[in-house]
């Protein structure tokens, strides 16, 4: 897809100036029903985790799990054993 962002144009003092087309350019934000509809789904679910964040006692306890989950699972990854009681962060 060629997207004309402007032209040059002539002008009468025998130089020519950039002008910009029109913005956004036609076309460029059609999208298909699928990728709307799985955009919407992600936005729902975003908000749906900043709504349970808000019900959670301890925030900062709530991420270091999954931080430590990562950390297990990456050690799995590169063959060393781990458990999440290993991966205590100070």
């Amino acid at each position: 897809m060629k997207i004309e962002i402007g032209r040059y144009q002539q002008q009468k003092e025998d130089f020519s100036a950039f002008a910009p087309g029109a913005f956004p350019p036609e076309g460029i934000f059609n999208y298909s029903q699928e990728i709307l509809i799985k955009s919407a789904e992600a936005d729902r679910l975003i908000g749906k985790l900043d709504g349970i964040t808000h019900t959670l006692p301890d925030v900062d306890f709530f991420l270091y799990m999954f931080v430590a989950k990562d950390a297990t699972s990456s050690a799995q990854i590169e063959g060393t054993k781990a458990t999440i009681v290993d991966a205590h962060f100070d």
